[in-house]
């Protein structure tokens, strides 16, 4: 149900101006909204969606969980497989799948795997990563796919319950702030 935000008019206005200059100027900004249980965090988020909506920019939410806490990228996993349209026949032929990101990285979508539900087989350059080589090389992979996919739209990128993230989630989080000029 649509439901206009009563109160926390300051909060509000603080968005609208960051969405507003998104949109206009393309600046790029973080909100951090955080607070004790029932005070409203998520209802704030959501005036947030409305408003960027309202502007034409598009929404994109990643969403942590405690139970997943230890399991890497799990609150980009819905986010990336949307952005990257993962479908039934990607899955099946995961070659199919189109990554749109920087020309150097195309040789690692292999790492996309561990991510989105595409079995691409590891190759040469991925098979020879290790544990840190690998999550740094998926970071700035999953970073340049947001980049490439902001490049024409700007986005709002809601992350939920972003203390239960990962450590490899929160590496990504600080690799879009610093390197996605398009999104808020």
């Amino acid at each position: 149900r649509e439901s206009r935000m009563v109160g926390r008019e300051a909060d509000q206005a603080a968005i609208g101006a960051r969405i507003d200059d998104l949109v206009t100027e393309g600046g790029s900004a973080t909100i951090v909204i955080e607070g004790g249980a029932g005070l409203g965090k998520s209802r704030l988020a959501g005036e947030a969606i409305r408003l960027a909506r309202g502007r034409g920019v598009r929404v994109l939410t990643a969403a942590a969980d405690a139970v997943e806490n230890a399991t890497s990228y799990y609150a980009w996993r819905s986010m990336f497989s949307d952005l990257l349209e993962v479908t039934p026949q990607t899955m099946a032929d995961p070659h199919s799948l189109e990554v749109p990101c920087d020309p150097q990285l195309r040789r690692m979508r292999p790492l996309l795997s561990s991510i989105v539900p595409v079995g691409i087989p590891d190759n040469e350059l991925t098979a020879a990563m290790d544990g840190s080589v690998r999550a740094e090389n998926t970071k700035l992979l999953l970073a340049s796919i947001l980049r490439q996919t902001t490049a024409a739209t700007p986005a709002l990128v809601v992350v939920e319950d972003a203390h239960w993230l990962d450590s490899n989630s929160w590496a990504l989080l600080l690799e879009i702030v610093r390197s996605v000029p398009r999104a808020l």
